[in-house]
């Protein structure tokens, strides 16, 4: 008998509460010994319907006024707790912990991509669930008429069905009950799901790029770059980890560098540009590809020692649905080209329909979603870190019309004075306002040039007052939503219905 307990309740909670309970029956049909005792501990009150969820699933509920996260930690065995609760202070504790991911790796038998990064994995999760299911598979042995860098994923499928989970989509413990229905899953995982991750390794690991972010958690950027390191840390020689070549060059660079001659897997860097040979020598890897872009097209080469093999292309990229930024689709397109895909098929498709190519609920990310009286608003609320806000002000400014910003949301610890310096330089920007309980800095920094009120509505309705006909407001708040909302979507759709209001 042992004990394992199960710490925050919420939808990963039960889910794993479930799971647990599942394989404690499988486990008392074929070794008695192997028994195992459940018990949840949450800091809020459960309640009446949690508490019989847990009494049906035959575990026990613990009373947080009684018992103390501390002594559940100690009076348990093994803990699984859900990504939100930070166990950071409880490092002595640390052999018992276990994470959802644990789980999925033992009993998912399926290939997996997974995507993280502080921006653009939930726009690149999206659509590798959607294009590795769209796109037809070449034959093992070849890509056209150039022979296959990486193994075979798929045999002589033609076709697969592919399912997304994670931090969005199907939870991972639910994809390991369908998985016999797919033949693919790929996932979102966040620093805090990947935070106490011990074994598990994608097949295709992919690290978008890497900003300071959520570090009221973390506390250091380098204790952020580890969570999120934990993608490639265990894969094997067999397996591909899909890196930004900008984690070379960006805030990351130092840590990047230190494991770069360690990571076991085989490696491909995607850049938007053919670097310098410079960049190449320094990369502290004898043997990579690299993934470039050149003349509106997408090429891949090898390198050896820093020399490039004949390049290959691969894709026109001018055909791209313009739905999300170049960066994502590299590494969308990279990853396919790995699994095998047709890469020609998928052009012709983009050439003939790509106007017409969509993402289910894709939304919150630069969406116009209105013009009101000459004026277009746009939705950026999935903007929680700064580098999101420079990339969408970037592209609006690219319009060359005058931009009312609006700016909110907690830092989680992070310093946005670069944000600050950055918007001073955006001659498009005409006004910028500021929302929320977490604006001392943009008031401050933008010496009077930014106005601050307390709620989005009283925001909106000042904004009434200072728009004109071809003016376009932007809603890229640069922070987390935690002040005033439940959650990026909520904070985006009260925004939506605030503007949407001003047609009545």
């Amino acid at each position: 008998m042992y004990n394992v307990g199960i710490v925050g309740f919420g939808i990963v909670g039960k889910s794993i509460l479930s799971f647990l309970n599942e394989k404690k029956g499988q486990a008392v049909n074929h070794d008695d010994h192997d028994i195992m005792r459940l018990s949840v501990w949450d800091a809020r009150a459960l309640s009446n319907e949690e508490q019989a969820f847990i009494h049906d699933y035959g575990a026990t509920a613990t009373d947080a006024t009684v018992v103390s996260l501390e002594d559940f930690l100690k009076n348990n065995d093994y803990i699984v707790a859900s990504p939100g609760v930070d166990l950071n202070d409880y490092q002595q504790y640390h052999n018992k912990f276990l994470c959802e991911l644990d789980f999925f790796s033992t009993f998912f038998s399926k290939p997996v991509i997974a995507i993280t990064g502080a921006l653009g994995k939930t726009t690149t999760t999206k659509l590798l669930g959607k294009l590795t299911s769209l796109v037809s598979y070449l034959p093992a042995d070849k890509t056209g008429d150039k022979k296959r860098l990486f193994r075979d994923y798929f045999g002589e499928k033609k076709s697969i069905t592919s399912v997304v989970g994670g931090n969005i989509g199907v939870g991972m413990l639910d994809l390991v009950k369908q998985q016999e229905l797919y033949d693919l899953g790929v996932l979102e995982l966040s620093s805090f799901q990947l935070e106490l991750n011990k074994k598990f390794a994608p097949d295709i690991a992919i690290f978008t790029n890497l900003y300071a972010n959520h570090l009221d958690r973390h506390k250091t950027l380098e204790a952020y770059f580890e969570a999120k390191f934990s993608i490639i840390r265990y894969q094997r020689p067999d397996q591909v980890a899909v890196l930004s070549l900008d984690l070379l060059t960006g805030q990351a660079a130092d840590l990047m560098n230190k494991y770069l001659a360690d990571i076991k897997s085989q490696i491909c860097f995607v850049a938007q540009t053919l670097p310098d040979q410079s960049i190449l020598k320094n990369i502290n890897r004898s043997d990579y590809c690299l993934f470039f872009t050149n003349n509106n097209a997408l090429w891949v080469t090898s390198v050896h020692h820093g020399v490039c093999s004949e390049a290959i292309k691969l894709f026109n990229l001018q055909v791209l649905p313009e739905i999300t930024f170049l960066a994502n689709w590299l590494h969308v397109l990279t990853t396919l080209y790995i699994l095998g895909a047709d890469l020609p098929v998928l052009e012709n498709i983009f050439k003939t329909d790509g106007k017409a190519f969509a993402l289910d609920d894709h939304h919150h990310r630069v969406e116009h979603f209105a013009t009101i009286n000459g004026v277009d608003f746009y939705n950026d609320s999935k903007a929680t870190v700064i580098q999101s806000t420079e990339a969408a002000v970037a592209r609006l400014a690219n319009n060359k019309k005058p931009m009312i910003l609006i700016l909110g949301g907690l830092s989680k610890g992070v310093d946005r004075s670069p944000l600050i310096a950055y918007l001073k330089t955006v001659q498009e920007i005409k006004k910028i306002y500021c929302f929320g309980k977490d604006c001392d800095v943009f008031t401050e920094g933008l010496l009077g040039a930014c106005t601050y009120f307390p709620t989005l509505e009283e925001t909106i309705q000042d904004i009434t007052k200072t728009m004109k006909p071809g003016d376009q407001v932007l809603f890229s708040p640069g922070g987390a939503s935690y002040d005033l909302f439940k959650n990026y979507e909520h904070r985006g759709q009260v925004f939506k219905d605030l503007v949407l209001r001003l047609r009545a």
